[in-house]
């Protein structure tokens, strides 16, 4: 073949592979813990004996959990390495989110396969949630999504002020989210926004500021929001108007040199049970106060940060700890009945438990599935990257996210066949994970009628304008070859 003619067929080919590569723009075409965060369900999970189902790689980063239905799992992710955030975002700030794009994945509950994928601005921290054919996410650019469940078509948005790490959380008809700054670690002295959105507009119903802002997911029964606030203040306010009804003051760890550990900033999402709510705090400190009152009933030190919400089941506490420690706490008294210690911290994965197993993730990048009565270990599934959510059961299979992507358990007849840490590092080098990770592919769900979305094109990501640039220039140059080929071959090929 003449070399002009197939430097041209080349020259068009890496054009149109940048200019279709998700990376160049444009849309790809439960059970989870519900509003009182209470994660424990009756029966339900694989249990002591169990085998992957399948596992899907996203690409990007996952922090969020997921929200599962009958049929499908819904993620959201970052835009690209989890930590390149934790290393830019405290220095960039909101510009950094601005530039960040993540997506959220609808896949196929039974087999993993993506239903939908839709871009979103700002990469996710906070978990999707799931309502009556809606699914709700909000992003570090503090944006807040209401896309159809189905088609991943965007129903509304609304811009908060700041950066959303909380999930949303639903109670009749309404979104209570709130926001912070970027870095939760150092001490601001200024107040941030905590909303409640009219869930079928994104309308704002009230707002309320909340010194130093909000991390946690906020918990809601009997027309109560909890909030816990980064300055060490749970807050109980009306659900229709906002009003506060009472505050409980954590205590701090005043010799220490996190700002957040010495006001013991509640970062852990509320739980409610009954007339009681159950929380950690920063500073280490695991809380059981009165709901109605807000008077304490009991305290449980662990001296180590809590991100995790507490699950209550059948009488007891569960809850992790930055010590790795898996606690069984009585929920009535508050002392410890039994503790599981992982190799390392357990971050924000808070406890599942179903039919008397616990499932809790750790940073030493194990999912464990724990025994209820007594902290012995059933199972572990090692992912070679941190798990930083909270698992989610639905009906037999267990549903959970990796920073590698999304995986999914079932339950075995032959015994514990699960990856193990020896099979990661048995793999070759240039090979990322030892099984099977492109369950399947994303599908179109682009609308004419979809809004547009509220960003700037000069906000787009760099990355995306360089390829896109480049994609054009070479679609131009290889048009031009193509031209000069054209009169060369009329010439009978002088130059060939």
């Amino acid at each position: 073949m003449n070399n002009r003619y197939l430097t041209a067929l080349l020259l068009f080919a890496a054009a149109a592979a940048l200019l279709i590569s998700p990376a160049a723009g444009g849309d790809w075409t439960t059970h989870q813990k519900d509003h009182m965060n209470t994660g424990a369900v009756d029966s339900g999970g694989p249990g002591a004996e169990a085998t992957e189902k399948w596992f899907f790689d996203t690409d990007h980063s996952v922090v969020s959990s997921p929200a599962v239905t009958d049929s499908t799992v819904y993620v959201s992710t970052f835009s690209g390495s989890f930590w390149g955030m934790a290393t830019d975002h405290r220095e960039g700030g909101l510009e950094y989110a601005r530039n960040q794009t993540g997506y959220i994945y609808a896949l196929d509950r039974d087999t993993g396969e993506v239903e939908w994928v839709k871009e979103t601005t700002g990469s996710a921290w906070a978990s999707p949630t799931f309502d009556d054919g809606v699914v709700y996410i909000a992003t570090m650019a503090g944006v807040v999504y209401a896309v159809d469940a189905d088609s991943g078509d965007v129903i509304w948005r609304f811009k908060a002020d700041h950066p959303v790490y909380t999930s949303p959380t639903f109670y009749e008809g309404t979104l209570y989210l709130g926001t912070r700054d970027y870095d939760g670690h150092e001490l601001s002295h200024q107040d941030y926004p905590f909303y409640a959105l009219d869930a079928s507009d994104g309308e704002v119903e009230w707002r309320v500021d909340v010194e130093e802002g909000v991390f946690a997911t906020a918990g809601v029964a009997d027309g109560v929001v909890y909030v816990g606030g980064q300055n060490g203040t749970l807050h109980a306010l009306d659900a229709g108007s906002g009003d506060e009804i009472w505050g409980f003051e954590t205590r701090g760890q005043r010799h220490q040199d996190d700002p957040l550990m010495r006001v013991g900033g509640v970062t852990s999402p509320p739980t409610i049970r009954g007339d009681t709510v159950y929380f950690g705090s920063y500073a280490g400190d695991v809380y059981a106060v009165e709901a109605s009152t807000g008077d304490e009933i009991w305290s449980y030190p662990t001296y180590t940060p809590i991100a995790s919400s507490p699950t209550v089941y059948d009488g007891v506490v569960y809850i992790g700890s930055y010590d790795g420690g898996l606690y069984a706490l009585d929920a009535e008294e508050g002392g410890q009945l039994w503790a599981f210690v992982a190799e390392e911290r357990i971050s924000k994965s808070s406890p599942a438990v179903a039919d008397d197993v616990v499932y809790v993730g750790s940073v030493d990048d194990n999912l464990y599935a724990i025994d209820a009565s007594d902290g012995s270990e059933h199972w572990s599934y090692y992912t070679d990257e941190w798990v930083l959510s909270s698992p989610a059961v639905y009906g037999d299979y267990l549903y959970f996210t990796s920073l590698a992507g999304v995986h999914a358990v079932e339950p075995s007849e032959d015994g514990v066949d699960l990856p193990t840490k020896k099979d990661f590092e048995e793999v070759e080098n240039d090979t990322d994970v030892a099984y099977e990770t492109s369950p399947g592919e994303a599908v179109s769900t682009g609308s004419e009628d979809e809004p547009e979305e509220p960003e700037p094109s000069d906000d787009l990501p760099v990355p995306r304008f360089v390829l896109l640039l480049l994609g054009v220039s070479l679609l131009v140059l290889g048009s031009l070859w193509g031209y000069h080929l054209s009169g060369s071959l009329r010439d009978g090929g002088k130059d060939g």
